[in-house]
């Protein structure tokens, strides 16, 4: 954390993208550009009836599961959707 700290005092604004994954890590869902997927700290992808079975807790490092952000998120994004 200390190196991201004096990298940006040097450097400016060090961004960092998500990799967007294609499919569930557990059931292999194929995500669409709208789906809701979650994700942990070590960006391991779920859909979300995978994270509800897995109590929003990524088995692989035990970090919390989040919604992923959308590339374009707009007002016809249904949180509904798998």
């Amino acid at each position: 954390m200390i190196i991201i700290y004096i990298l940006t005092y040097f450097y400016g604004v060090i961004e960092m993208a998500l990799e967007m994954k294609p499919n569930c890590e557990k059931c292999g869902y194929e995500f669409h550009k709208k789906s809701n997927a979650f994700i942990c700290v070590q960006e391991t992808t779920y859909c979300r009836e995978c994270a509800e079975n897995l109590y929003y807790v990524c088995p692989k490092c035990n970090g919390e599961l989040v919604v992923r952000p959308k590339a374009k998120a707009d007002t016809k994004t249904v949180m509904g959707d798998r």
